[in-house]
């Protein structure tokens, strides 16, 4: 998309950047329409509209098992953490957004099984979000539990919430019905304002029971980093508290926050 730092050609590899409407809602999803059949059109392929609903319908319902699988597994990790690292889960976050869902699916099928399996209770810390962009080092969220907490949301690159969405196969239009969807998520800082994304995410957060947010700075989107100060401001308002912190010092920082005054 338009606007992502990582939008740039590699490699002699070219990049197609589809311009991303601002707002949400009607409007939004119209504009994505028309932006989605530009590009389909400079790649000589046929617009959205002349897709077969059946196609359509059954790729939707792939995706949405593959989502819910996903899902299912970081709900199983959220409240017996000690069953898979944030490494390892952001690996198969990675697996299931990079690898045809016909591949990965049934091993994402094949982890819950085992997850169930395995004895234990419920266990974990204080539920928090963790704020970042693209993370080098996914080991580090793991650093950063160790102090006593349990990162159950991220909102970063490649992270749980580009599984947050299914879609309703049976939609009479389900281009509208795809786009329409697409047209609510928070997206990413260079791709919407800091007000878009905290009105259509974070100001929920307390429905998700999450009182704390570990502002991570990124050294590879500004646009992350220029919206942190507003995100801390708004959340302090909010009656969140927001944790600023360098990849260097976060588990430090949130060790120090968890043992309080």
């Amino acid at each position: 998309p338009e606007g992502c730092p990582a939008a740039g050609e590699r490699a002699g590899i070219p990049c197609y950047r589809v311009p991303v409407p601002r707002g949400y809602g009607e409007e939004y999803a119209a504009a994505l329409g028309r932006s989605m059949d530009s590009l389909l059109r400079g790649l000589g392929l046929p617009e959205l509209g002349a897709i077969g609903r059946g196609e359509l319908k059954k790729s939707m319902e792939t995706y949405n098992l593959l989502r819910k699988a996903m899902r299912g597994i970081c709900s199983l990790r959220n409240s017996r953490p000690e069953l898979l690292s944030q490494e390892d889960l952001f690996a198969l976050m990675a697996a299931a957004a990079s690898l045809p869902p016909d591949t990965v699916t049934g091993h994402l099928a094949g982890v819950i099984e085992k997850m169930n399996a395995a004895p234990g209770n419920a266990s974990g810390g204080r539920p928090v979000l963790l704020h970042s962009r693209h993370l080098e080092d996914p080991s580090l969220l793991d650093r950063i539990e160790e102090a006593g907490c349990v990162i159950t949301e991220d909102d970063t690159c490649g992270g749980r919430r580009q599984f947050d969405l299914s879609f309703n196969a049976d939609a009479d239009d389900p281009v509208a019905e795809i786009l329409a969807a697409h047209s609510y998520r928070p997206l990413c800082p260079g791709l919407r304002t800091p007000e878009e994304r905290y009105e259509l995410f974070y100001r929920l957060l307390k429905s998700y029971g999450i009182e704390t947010v570990i502002l991570l700075e990124s050294r590879r989107c500004a646009a992350g980093t220029g919206e942190m100060e507003f995100l801390r401001r708004k959340l302090m308002r909010l009656g969140v508290d927001p944790i600023t912190a360098t990849p260097d010092n976060a588990a430090a920082e949130t060790a120090r926050y968890l043992a309080g005054p």
